[in-house]
């Protein structure tokens, strides 16, 4: 089973995070909306072959994060998008806010604890 891993860019990431917010035209905090599928970067294509998405997704985080080496160099992982790496030589490590898309084209997005199925959003279509 094949899921594709799409990062948020950095200042998105951060937003989610609740360490920044964007301010207003009067230099206000406020809140970030909700981000679109559109801010997301395609960054691995990660092969696995357990029985359920929900044991899938906790090893593509899993192998999608510096634990103690760099995890591009994973063999279930296929890394994409030198361009966007986000510190300097390496990926970040998949983290809250962070969407991962299954064979069928089912979005989960990577919480605080565990994931959750984006209900409403549309499914990927042979996602690239």
């Amino acid at each position: 089973m094949k899921f594709t891993v799409y990062h948020i860019d950095m200042w998105r990431y951060l937003c989610l995070l609740d360490k920044w917010h964007r301010p207003d035209e009067n230099s206000h905090a406020v809140p970030c909306p909700a981000p679109d599928f559109s801010e997301y970067v395609k960054v691995a294509e990660v092969t696995l072959g357990n029985v359920t998405v929900e044991a899938n997704l906790e090893d593509v985080f899993r192998l999608t994060n510096h634990i103690d080496h760099d995890w591009t160099k994973n063999p279930e992982v296929k890394a994409f998008g030198n361009e966007h790496r986000a510190f300097g030589n390496e990926h970040r490590s998949t983290s809250v806010g962070d969407i991962v898309v299954t064979e069928t084209g089912d979005r989960y997005i990577c919480q605080s604890f565990g994931w959750k199925k984006l209900e409403n959003a549309e499914p990927v279509q042979n996602p690239s």
